[in-house]
């Protein structure tokens, strides 16, 4: 999967699962309201079912779910982990 797949992917678990329509791919979810404490934690359970990754709380990064971009970066640093 390339990086605009990837990214179109994160969007469509955004709209599909959270109900949350990002503006662009670089847009501030978090910093806008958009996606809150419990749309996080939904979007944790998303993209670990998804994307067979962990989101672990002691090696999260609040910045690395602000935005589908960063979203996609994130997913991406995980699979690579995982081989």
């Amino acid at each position: 999967m390339d990086d605009a797949q990837r990214r179109e992917e994160v969007r469509t678990l955004l709209r599909r699962h959270l109900h949350v329509i990002a503006p662009d791919e670089e847009a501030d979810l978090v910093a806008s309201g958009v996606v809150d404490s419990l749309k996080l934690v939904e979007l944790f359970l998303v993209l670990e079912r998804k994307f067979r990754i962990q989101v672990t709380l002691d090696e999260m990064d609040l910045d690395d779910f602000r935005s589908v971009a960063s979203i996609a970066a994130y997913v991406k640093r995980q699979q690579s982990r995982l081989g």
